[in-house]
C-alpha cells in the first residue's frame, strides 16, 4: 500500500540517488578504461583545475577590466563572469587530450574511443593516413558540443596577459576569438561533435632549422561569434592527431547508419539512465532569437528511445539538445 512506503519513502530516495551517483561514477571509470585500452601507444595531456589564487587573480584583472572598458554593459557582464567563476563547477580536470601514435590506422582507432566520425570526415581521415599530415594537426572532437581548437603562443608576455585578460572579462575573449578566427586562418577551427578538423601549425623545418618543435593547441567550447573559457591546452609535434574528450559527459552523440532505422530528418533519442529524462530541442544559440523556446519537448522513460522529427529545412542545420535527468544537472548537445 502506498501509505506504508510513507516512512521509508526518504530512505528509497536516498537509496535512488546513491545508486545514480555510483552510476555516474562507474561511467567515468568505464570512459577511462577505455581510453587507457584504445591508447595503449598514446599519450594524455590533463588539464589542471583552476585554483583559489587564480580565481582571485581573474576576479581582480575582472573589476579593473569592467571599469576601464568603454564599452556599454562591460559593467554587468564584467559581474556576472565573475560570479559564475566562483559558482560554477569547475569541469577542467575531466577533459583529457589524446595524442594518438603515428603509423596506426586513425578511424578504427577513433571508434574505439566511441566517437566514430561521420562519413563525410573519410576524405580527410583518407588524406592523413596517406601522409598528408605536414605542417597540420589533426583534431577529434569526442565531447558532445563544438569546440573552438587554435594555435597559442603563451611564450610571450603580451600573450601570456592578453589570455589572462580574456578569462577575466566575456567583452575581451569574444574580441579575442574574432581577432583570431580572422587572422589566424586555418589555426583556427571549429569542430562539430564526432568531427575531426585540420588545423594549420607552423612546420618543425620551418622553425630554424629545428627538427621536434611542438606547438600548443588551445581548447574551448563555443562558436565563431561566443566562445567560453578555455578548458586547456597541449603540447604536440606538427603532424600529430589528438582527440579532445569528456570523462564523465552524462551525454553522447553517436552517428548512425542507414541501418541503424533513424528516419530522415530527426534526431535519435536514447535513454540509458535509471530515471525518467527531459529533452529539450532548440535551435543552434548563434541562430536563436532572444526568448525563443523549444522546438520540441519529450520525456522517455529508462530504456524508452524516440525518432524526433526536426523542422524543415534541417540539412545542415545544428540543433541543440537539453537533457535533464533527476539527480544530475542538467547537460547539453549539439
Amino acid at each position: 500500500r502506498p501509505e506504508t512506503l510513507g516512512p521509508i519513502r526518504d530512505d528509497l530516495q536516498a537509496c535512488l540517488n546513491f545508486v545514480l551517483a555510483a552510476e555516474r561514477q562507474l561511467r567515468r571509470l568505464r570512459n577511462s578504461h577505455r581510453i587507457l585500452c584504445c591508447a595503449e601507444a598514446s599519450s594524455c595531456h590533463d588539464f589542471e583545475r583552476r585554483g583559489v589564487l587564480n580565481k582571485i587573480e581573474t576576479s581582480a584583472l575582472g573589476l579593473v577590466t569592467m571599469l576601464v572598458l568603454p564599452v556599454p554593459g562591460s559593467i554587468e557582464a564584467g559581474t556576472l563572469n565573475i560570479g559564475m567563476l566562483w559558482l560554477e563547477e569547475d569541469r577542467t580536470n575531466s577533459h583529457v587530450a589524446v595524442e594518438h601514435p603515428s603509423g596506426v590506422p586513425l578511424a578504427p582507432m577513433l571508434q574505439r574511443l566511441g566517437s566514430s566520425p561521420p562519413p563525410r570526415s573519410a576524405v580527410i581521415l583518407r588524406g592523413w593516413g596517406s601522409g598528408g599530415n605536414r605542417g597540420v594537426v589533426l583534431v577529434h572532437n569526442a565531447t558532445p558540443r563544438r569546440i573552438i581548437v587554435s594555435v597559442s603562443d603563451k611564450d610571450s608576455f603580451s600573450a601570456k596577459a592578453l589570455d589572462k585578460f580574456s578569462a577575466a572579462h566575456p567583452f575581451v575573449r569574444v574580441a579575442t576569438s574574432a581577432a583570431s578566427a580572422k587572422d589566424g586562418g586555418d589555426s583556427v577551427a571549429i569542430i562539430a561533435p564526432t568531427e575531426v578538423g585540420l588545423i594549420q601549425v607552423p612546420d618543425a623545418t620551418d622553425i630554424g632549422g629545428e627538427e621536434q618543435r611542438k606547438v600548443r593547441l588551445e581548447f574551448a567550447y563555443g562558436t565563431g561569434s561566443s566562445s567560453d573559457k578555455v578548458m586547456g591546452t597541449a603540447s604536440v609535434l606538427p603532424g600529430s592527431a589528438v582527440s579532445f574528450m569528456r570523462l564523465d559527459s552524462p551525454v553522447q552523440v553517436s552517428n548512425f547508419d542507414e541501418a541503424s532505422g533513424c528516419e530522415e530528418g530527426a534526431i535519435k533519442i536514447i535513454n540509458n539512465e535509471l530515471t525518467p529524462a527531459d529533452v529539450h530541442i532548440y535551435r543552434a544559440p548563434e541562430s536563436r532569437k532572444h526568448f525563443e523556446g523549444a522546438l520540441t519537448t519529450q520525456r522517455l522513460q529508462p530504456g524508452e528511445h524516440q525518432d524526433v522529427p526536426l523542422p524543415r529545412p534541417y540539412v545542415g542545420r545544428i540543433f541543440q539538445v537539453e537533457v535533464s535527468v533527476e539527480g544530475c544537472k542538467q547537460d547539453s548537445a549539439e
